[in-house]
C-alpha cells in the first residue's frame, strides 16, 4: 500500500523550520533559524515551588528546597 502525506505548511519556506533544540544549563536555544533571539532561560527549580498536600500515612517536613 502507499501512505502519501501533505507536508504542506503553507509558507514553502524550507528556512524557517524547527530544525533542532539545544539545552545548555538552563538556555534553551532553537538553532534553526541561526539568528539572535531564539534562545530563552528556563527557571531552574529549587524545591520551593514544590505543592505537597498532606494525607494519609503522609507526613511532610521542610520546604522542599533541600534534599
Amino acid at each position: 500500500s502507499t501512505l502519501n502525506l501533505n507536508v504542506n505548511d503553507a509558507d514553502a519556506d524550507a528556512t524557517n523550520e524547527l530544525s533542532d533544540l539545544s539545552i545548555t544549563g538552563n538556555t534553551l536555544t532553537l538553532t534553526n533559524p541561526a539568528t539572535g533571539g531564539n534562545s530563552v532561560t528556563l527557571p531552574s527549580a529549587d524545591g520551593t515551588e514544590t505543592i505537597v498536600n498532606a494525607g494519609t500515612n503522609v507526613t511532610i517536613a521542610g520546604d522542599g528546597s533541600a534534599a
